[in-house]
C-alpha cells in the first residue's frame, strides 16, 4: 500500500500513531492533574472550616466559663465582675 506512495506520506504514516498517543496520554495527565488540584482545593476549605469551628469552640468555653463562675459567685456579685463575661460575649459574636 505504501510502496509507491512519496517518503513524506509514509513519514506522516508512521509518525501519526505515536503523536495521536503522546496527545491522549497528555490529556489523561492533565485530566488527572486537574482533579488533584480541585480536590486539594475542597482539602483547603475543609480546613479552613475545621478552624474556624474550633477558634469558636475555644471561645465558646471560655464564655462558658466565665458565665459560670459570675453565676457561682451569685450571692456575692461584687466577687466576679460582670465585665469580663460581657467582653467574652461579644467576641464570641464576632467569632460566628
Amino acid at each position: 500500500m505504501l510502496r509507491y506512495a512519496p517518503i513524506r506520506s509514509k513519514v506522516v504514516a508512521i509518525l501519526i500513531l505515536p503523536l495521536v498517543g503522546l496527545v491522549a496520554l497528555a490529556a489523561v495527565g492533565i485530566g488527572t492533574t486537574l482533579a488533584r488540584g480541585a480536590e486539594a482545593g475542597r482539602r483547603n476549605d475543609l480546613a479552613q472550616l475545621a478552624v474556624r469551628g474550633n477558634t469558636l469552640v475555644h471561645e465558646l468555653q471560655a464564655e462558658r466559663t466565665l458565665s459560670g463562675d459570675w453565676v457561682a459567685a451569685r450571692p456575692s456579685p461584687a466577687a466576679v465582675p460582670r465585665d469580663g463575661m460581657v467582653a467574652q460575649r461579644v467576641v464570641v459574636d464576632r467569632t460566628t
